[in-house]
């Protein structure tokens, strides 16, 4: 599934400067790995616990993870993907190296952490030069060629991959899947469109800025 040198963890707290999502509909915990060259992608993870609200009627005898949250998973680990290569192309526009945009999520995540080495002063202007990277961009998604393969309970990690397989203006073309156990239980293709909506900009800026 993932290789070590493209591993990238990032908790609840870094995923939701990369999404718009939030709970109960946040369908991604982590973010465990990502790659932007020579194929991009992205591994993003989700642990299920019997406590969350969709299991209350998704059976009551019978805790199975509903396969449209397990799609939306997928959708946005790829949005995940997206986002990250956005931030990384507006950063070279910038003259700045692309890796400055991991070391700068990974100082994020020791501040969450409460780890030695936070950088407060990193942490902020990444805030400001991601927002001037998203501007008013919002994503609009629609899934093709889904297969769920095999039913996932309470208790389990799911493991969401998303493959880019082409950019053409503004869609994007994602292969996903859904994996537990080191057994595929979802697979198909997301197509995603960003797009520019001018109201965005000023919930853009409450949500990294708190």
């Amino acid at each position: 599934m993932k290789r070590k040198k493209d591993v990238l963890s990032l908790g609840s707290e870094v995923v939701q400067l990369l999404v718009p999502q939030r709970r109960p509909f946040l369908m991604v915990d982590r973010v465990e790995a990502y790659q932007r060259e020579p194929q991009g992608y992205a591994i993003c993870s989700r642990c299920l616990s019997i406590n969350d609200p969709f299991f209350a009627g998704h059976f009551p005898q019978m805790a199975v993870f509903p396969g449209a949250l397990m799609l939306e998973g997928m959708c946005q680990t790829s949005q995940i993907l997206c986002t990250l290569t956005i931030y990384q192309r507006f950063m070279e526009e910038q003259g700045d190296e692309p890796a400055s945009l991991l070391e700068a999520l990974r100082n994020l995540e020791r501040g969450f952490r409460l780890e030695p080495g936070y950088q407060e002063e990193q942490a902020r202007l990444y805030l400001e030069r991601t927002q001037q990277a998203r501007r008013n961009n919002i994503g609009m998604t629609a899934s093709t060629q889904m297969k769920f393969l095999h039913p996932v309970f309470a208790g389990e990690q799911v493991f969401y991959t998303s493959r880019l397989q082409r950019q053409m203006d503004e869609m994007w073309r994602f292969e996903v899947e859904a994996e537990v156990n080191e057994k595929i239980v979802a697979k198909g293709v997301v197509t995603s469109m960003v797009v520019q909506h001018p109201a965005v900009s000023s919930l853009l800026a409450a949500v990294l800025h708190g």
